[in-house]
């Protein structure tokens, strides 16, 4: 036998070790060990990584399931949590910390049978385990048993297992009978045994302020509030019941307080000023939000909580101003920040119906990040509100293919195939994604409203009531049933459905606008004008709902009074772009035209990329034959934004008319880019056949404008132009029933003169 020198047996000992601490074992109990760490500092994604990993190299290591489903859970991944622990337990029945989650994932799914076996397996396993004994507990008030809960929990007490869990399990029991004093002295008693239980102070609470006793409440959740000064959602929720119990000066206190402790903590001011926001004081938000602003100049953050509250209470243009100053900050295009300002400014614009501007900011985006799914989105909503389908379904097609959870996204898809005409395979992806997300209401409300369009009224209503069963108070949903009834021709059952909606939520602007825009199509426009006041009472600030009121008070030829509404608005902000450009529409209404050019041009100055001022400024001064001046703001119009077709259109129409040679070229290629981007839009056509004809192209221009005619058979302007190329192709007798029918209609239009002359002349 051959002896190694101690110096080389010593290495050798080394290196076996080493590869010993480098092997399956060590690796797997590394990962876990990493992932437990990281678990516990709150970054799930990687934690999960890091025992999935353990889980590779030993496929049946139980304590890396469990602590899989411990992130599962609290990633709110129930099922992946459930299986998880359902491998842990298999692999190892005595694994007692997967036993009881499960049983936890049994109750929360209300199946108090199977966590109830699930306590008795731990309990066998070991008898006097603290879970199993309070999930059998909890598991006797699940199945109502609650004499046997009763008994359980106090035998749990009695053995000094003085854990608050079982003093809460036993309020609940308490409360469940009926007995509320019973329930809080029970609390009592454990805060006693536990006194810095949160859970058993919170239960307190919650029982306090469910007796409407909101000011013992409060007390007893200040006392949280000392226990965990450190957390904020302590001390939202003593503000709230301050605000409740009407002590609005203390709520106040603390929300200040949690501002001022910290003032260039910035998640604080977000969380007070959404508290204020859903306390319906939006004022006091903003303010919190622009103190910090002028604070820390260079916040994005900030900005955005401010735009989202802009947009919320439907002031857009705020919200783009806000948003612009975030691309201000710093001018690196691909930082993080200025991809999500540019991506909340193409939502922001889209909202206003600002399509151009939307997509600059979209494509802007995806130049950047071509993968962003945002932007992405945005884009297909563009798509679709310009009725381009296909497009639309390819954009959303991208975003759920990378996000197939994405419910929105499914739903905007099969509404691009509704716009394409394709009911079954809209019916197809909603199904599909149900069957993936089958707990989603607004899946379900989707296919509804489907129903709705397919004019399967029964199919629709059965859905809807069904929803309505699992979410009672959803105004949503109601209002959808009042659509349902409008759209079967039920006036009557919709008013009575609207009405009960403004009755549950008398404070909300949903019903007064629904039974306003009822009101208006039935031709009772004092009703309407009197429902759209209220809700532009409950929300002023908002421009959608200001609209409408104006538009009502139009409607109702009462030009005098929306003069006024818009006056007082402009008085209160001269900067709202918006107001002016209304105002300009009531005096075109007037027939004050000098007056509505001065209110768009105000418009256009203060928000110059906003082209819906210069196309009303540009029509106005086509109406008043102030050519060239409406020429020059089509051409401003179309520099702004493109892709604006109506720009395009109009400009070729009024070049095709009062030009030149040269201009009717141009006119050929405006109307050439606008038939590109509205490729069915009559009044495209007709400019598109009107411009043929001027140059001598006689067959396309018939194609055209009958095509145009097909879309717009009453259109005076469309008849007279097909009437005249007609005549120019020799057909006389199609020309003098075009022409005809252009000269019976009772308004003006360009060309009504020649119209009939050459009628005359047939």
């Amino acid at each position: 036998m051959r002896y190694f020198p101690t110096r080389t047996v010593c290495a050798l000992l080394c290196v076996l070790v080493a590869a010993s601490c480098g092997g399956p074992e060590a690796k797997k109990a590394k990962f876990h060990k990493k992932g437990t760490a990281l678990y516990e500092k709150g970054d799930l994604v990687k934690a999960g990584l890091e025992f999935r990993n353990a889980i590779q190299i030993d496929p049946k290591f139980a304590d890396a399931y469990y602590m899989l489903g411990m992130v599962q859970n609290r990633q709110q991944d129930i099922r992946g949590a459930f299986g998880a622990f359902k491998k842990a337990v298999d692999l190892d029945p005595r694994h007692l910390k997967a036993q009881y989650e499960l049983g936890k994932i049994y109750l929360a799914v209300r199946e108090p049978g199977m966590a109830m076996d699930q306590a008795e397996a731990i309990l066998k396993i070991a008898p006097e385990d603290e879970g199993g004994m309070l999930l059998k507990g909890a598991a006797y008030i699940a199945k109502k048993e609650l004499g046997a809960a009763w008994a359980h929990l106090q035998g749990i007490i009695a053995k000094g297992h003085a854990k608050p869990d079982a003093y809460e399990l036993l309020g609940k029991v308490h409360l469940l009978k009926g007995d509320p004093r019973g329930a809080e002295e029970v609390l009592r008693k454990g805060i006693a045994a536990a006194g810095k239980s949160i859970a058993l102070h919170n239960a307190l609470v919650d029982l306090l302020a469910r007796q409407n006793r909101l000011a013992e409440a409060a007390a007893e959740a200040r006392k949280i509030v000392e226990l965990e000064p450190k957390k904020t959602g302590n001390r939202l929720a003593l503000a709230e019941l301050y605000f409740r119990a009407g002590s609005a000066p203390q709520a106040e206190e603390v929300l200040r307080q949690m501002v001022s402790e910290d003032p260039k903590n910035e998640e604080n001011r977000i969380l007070v000023a959404s508290f204020y926001r859903g306390a319906g004081r939006p004022d006091d938000a903003e303010g919190v939000l622009q103190e910090g602003i002028r604070d820390n100049g260079k916040s994005y953050r900030l900005r955005f909580a401010l735009a989202d509250l802009y947009l919320a209470r439907e002031m857009r243009l705020r919200a783009v101003e806000v948003l612009k100053e975030c691309l201000g900050i710093d001018r690196n295009a691909s930082k993080p920040e200025a991809i999500e300002a540019r991506t909340a400014l193409a939502r922001a614009h889209l909202q206003r119906g600002e399509t151009g501007e939307a997509m600059k900011y979209a494509e802007a985006v995806l130049k950047e990040s071509p993968k962003n799914a945002d932007a992405r989105f945005i884009k297909g909503n563009i798509l679709l509100s310009k009725g381009d389908g296909l497009n639309a379904v390819t954009e959303f097609r991208t975003v759920v293919s990378e996000n197939p959870q994405f419910v929105e996204g499914q739903i905007r898809l099969a509404e691009a195939h509704l716009l394409n005409k394709e009911p079954n395979l809209a019916e197809d992806v909603l199904q599909t994604a149900l069957k993936n997300s089958p707990d989603s209401p607004a899946l379900e409300r989707a296919i509804g409203i489907l129903h709705v369009r397919k004019k399967e009224f029964a199919d629709a209503e059965e859905r809807f009531r069904k929803l309505l069963r699992k979410y009672p108070d959803n105004l949503e949903l109601l209002a959808d049933l009042g659509d349902l009834h409008l759209a079967a021709g039920n006036a009557a059952k919709a008013e009575a459905q609207y009405a009960a909606i403004r009755k549950k939520a008398p404070n909300l602007p949903v019903a007064y606008v629904k039974l306003g825009d009822l009101y208006q199509r039935q031709g009772k426009l004092d009703k309407a004008a009197m429902e759209m006041e209220r809700a532009a009472n409950l929300n002023p600030k908002s421009e959608t709902l200001f609209a409408s009121l104006v538009q009502v008070r139009l409607r109702q030829n009462r030009p005098g009074t929306a003069a006024s509404l818009v006056e007082e608005r402009i008085r209160g902000n001269g900067k709202d772009a918006f107001a002016h450009y209304l105002l300009g529409q009531v005096r075109v209404a007037q027939k004050e035209y000098r007056k509505a050019e001065e209110a768009f041009r105000a418009a256009s100055s203060l928000q110059p990329e906003n082209t819906a001022s210069l196309m009303a400024l540009g029509q106005l001064l086509a109406v008043t034959r102030r050519y060239p001046e409406a020429m020059e703001v089509y051409e401003k119009a179309l520099s702004a934004q493109p892709d604006l077709w109506t720009a395009a259109n109009d400009l070729a129409f009024l070049l095709c008319e009062n030009g030149s040679s040269a201009d009717l070229e141009k006119a050929a290629s405006l109307v050439e880019r606008a038939i590109r981007l509205k490729p069915d839009e009559p009044t495209v056509l007709d400019t598109a056949g009107w411009v043929h004809l001027k140059k001598g192209g006689t067959r396309q221009a018939v194609d055209l404008l009958r095509r145009a005619k097909t879309k717009a058979s009453e259109s005076p302007i469309v008849n007279y132009h097909l009437g005249m190329a007609l005549a120019k192709a020799g057909r006389k007798g199609e020309a003098r029933d075009a022409l005809r029918k252009a000269l019976a209609s009772k308004g003006d239009f360009p060309g009504r003169d020649d119209a009939r002359k050459a009628l005359e002349t047939l």
